[in-house]
């Protein structure tokens, strides 16, 4: 049982060939061509003329060793060469016709142009294409309609035969059939190629030229071609018209709409032509002779990513990118090798983030879309490695000391692309760790009694490059950077419980966790000076009055009595100052208070004070010298009843 299979080699051979190939048992089985007296002697089952022959209708394929059919095979490829089988191989039969037929399947307005390729064996050309005498062809051409009618292109071949080739437009197809009886030891190769007259262009580069070049081009035809692409490079490499009405037409468009860019009737010294966003070409023929034509390359500019490109054409990729073999050998547009495409650039390093706390870091590779295989890191402190494998994007590190610097290597596998093999990459980063919490306000340590402050704390574990310290009463927000573990101010109020936070920074600016807390200043010990003055200027207003009284009442006492007053009330107010701690920080500081003017003696270094009165009226000596001293000054604060005592020795009975 035998069946039909068409195959199509890269040059497009055409074989028709069985699904077995069995071979006979018997030695004696002649071969084809060979002598035979029956058919039983040969291979083909069929001796003619004493020879192993095939059959009408069939003819011999040396590669299998079989006679096959002679079927129409249809051609659906836009390009190709068919040959006829047998080769050398192939015997005549002058009783049968075998024929050999292909049908190259079109589209409506589109050419194909065929060239043949014949070998040193056959007959002279005019033989091959037939002869007036007899009008038999051993290559018959016809037009197939969609109506299934046909017409014969022989004559319209025959114009052609000095350049053995043709081209003629396409309605359904194109019958090639060959009349394999005609010529002893034939072998004729026929290569084709389908041209569409208005041609669309996504390829990134690729070559033009007009149907049959570099033989005649069709007459009376108009053939189009549209390239897209960003920038597109048009350059010429061979052009050659009829006359002055054949031209080529290129316009910056998508049509003819526009004004060309340029008009070509023959040749031109201009070569290369570029435009941006599409280019539409035309080439119009007339009806008159024609010539070779013309051929083109052409080429798109800033390709993307994975394009295809010509690695011999500068410029066809977008900058970053090189044209490069893929790991299929085929040329695209690729990042440089080493490199992958991470947001639009051409990178070899890895793009990591960091998240690091006091004990541990989270790396997190920013590029998480792309594919890596695994990631292999090392990390180094003070000397010491470790490492840890994962396949994972984000990496978690763990066991770290706070406040140290950490140095990272990472290792990373990327998988291979849809054209790129893998790649290793390798990325370095320094991280800090936070420092630790630091500790709360040692008041064991501290000063809080008296101005300046003293605030020592507990510091944080690692290395340290400042605190925060916060301190907030309710009236003071008090806020210090300080680099040891202690602070001493003296702005805090006495007696005054404040809220404080204590914060520390490594040198990134980094803070860790915040320690809060509370403390309390202590009361304050002493009497301030504007006390002991309000208490003395309310003294010194009593003992006017009782002065304004008395000179009331005695007018001729008066004089003796305010002196021993103001003797007595300078007593009394050194009294106070011998008892003022806070006094002892006011030497040499001057007082006024009510007329008096206290002075300090720099040369009591107990912090005593002499106090002298200045009377306003007499001499201090004469007051003195009358009172003869009777009464102690000593004594006037100590024991009021003095005064008192005082007056009624000098007989003031009004007293």
């Amino acid at each position: 049982m035998y069946f039909i299979i068409l195959t199509l080699f890269s040059t497009f051979q055409v074989r028709v060939i069985r699904s077995t190939v069995c071979t006979h048992p018997s030695s004696s089985v002649k071969h084809f061509g060979s002598s035979c007296n029956s058919n039983s002697d040969c291979i083909t089952q069929y001796c003619f003329s004493l020879r192993c022959r095939c059959r009408a209708g069939q003819s011999f394929d040396s590669l299998i060793n079989l006679c096959l059919p002679n079927n129409n095979m249809n051609i659906t490829s836009r390009s190709g060469r068919l040959f006829t089988p047998s080769r050398d191989e192939y015997i005549f039969d002058r009783n049968v016709r075998p024929e050999i037929k292909w049908n190259i399947l079109g589209v409506n307005n589109s050419y194909v142009v065929i060239s043949l390729l014949l070998t040193s064996n056959l007959p002279p050309f005019q033989e091959v294409l037939g002869s007036h005498r007899t009008y038999r062809y051993f290559l018959t051409l016809r037009s197939v309609y969609s109506n299934g009618s046909s017409q014969s292109l022989n004559s319209a071949y025959k114009f052609s035969r000095g350049k053995k080739t043709l081209a003629t437009q396409l309605n359904s197809g194109l019958q090639i059939e060959v009349d394999t009886s005609y010529q002893r030891s034939m072998f004729i190769f026929i290569d084709f190629r389908v041209y569409e007259k208005d041609s669309k262009i996504t390829e990134t580069y690729g070559s033009i030229a007009s149907p049959g070049y570099p033989n005649s081009y069709p007459a009376s035809s108009i053939f189009t071609w549209t390239i897209f692409g960003k920038s597109i490079a048009f350059i010429l490499t061979d052009l050659k018209f009829d006359g002055c009405c054949d031209s080529l037409t290129i316009y910056n468009d998508t049509s003819s709409s526009s004004a060309p860019l340029v008009k070509l009737y023959n040749e031109t010294t201009q070569t290369t032509f570029t435009t941006s966003g599409a280019m539409y070409i035309v080439f119009e023929t007339n009806n008159a002779n024609q010539s070779d034509g013309f051929s083109a390359v052409f080429f798109r500019q800033d390709l993307d990513y994975e394009e295809k490109c010509d690695a011999n054409i500068d410029g066809m990729c977008k900058p970053g990118l090189v044209c490069r073999c893929d790991k299929y050998t085929e040329t695209r547009c690729l990042c440089p090798d080493g490199h992958y495409l991470f947001k639009e650039n051409c990178t070899n390093a890895l793009q990591v983030k960091s998240l690091v706390r006091e004990t541990t870091a989270t790396l997190t590779m920013d590029n998480y879309y792309m594919n890596f295989v695994s990631h292999y890191i090392i990390w180094s402190s003070c000397g010491r490695l470790e490492e840890k494998s994962t396949k994972y994007f984000d990496i978690f590190v763990s066991d770290l000391t706070p406040g140290q610097v950490y140095a990272f290597k990472i290792t990373s596998t990327m998988a291979a692309g849809t054209y790129t093999d893998q790649i290793v990459l390798t990325s370095y980063l320094t991280a800090v760790t936070l420092p630790a919490r630091p500790g709360g306000i040692i008041t064991e340590e501290s000063n809080l009694d008296s101005p300046p402050y003293v605030l020592k704390f507990n510091s944080s574990q690692g290395i340290v490059h400042h605190y925060n310290v916060t301190l907030v009463s309710d009236t003071q927000v008090l806020i210090y950077q300080v680099k040891e573990a202690e602070l001493v101010t003296s702005d805090l109020t006495p007696d005054t419980l404040y809220n404080y936070t204590i914060t520390a920074f490594n040198k990134l600016g980094n803070e860790s966790t915040t320690f809060r807390g509370n403390v309390t200043t202590s009361p304050d010990k002493s009497v301030s000076v504007g006390v002991v003055a309000g208490i003395t200027i309310s003294v010194v207003v009593l003992l006017c009055c009782v002065a304004v009284v008395i000179v009331v009442l005695d007018k001729k006492r008066r004089t003796q009595i305010t002196h021993f007053l103001r003797l007595c009330l300078g007593n009394i107010l050194r009294q106070e100052m011998e008892n003022n701690e806070s006094l002892s920080k006011s030497r040499n500081k001057k007082a006024t208070s009510g007329g008096r003017q206290l002075k300090s003696d720099p040369k009591d270094n107990k912090h005593s004070y002499d106090v002298v009165i200045v009377p306003s009226s007499s001499d201090v000596a004469g007051l003195y010298r009358d009172l003869n001293q009777s009464t102690p000054v000593e004594n006037c604060y100590a024991n009021s009843s003095a005064v008192k005592q005082y007056l009624d020795n000098s007989r003031y009975e009004d007293m």
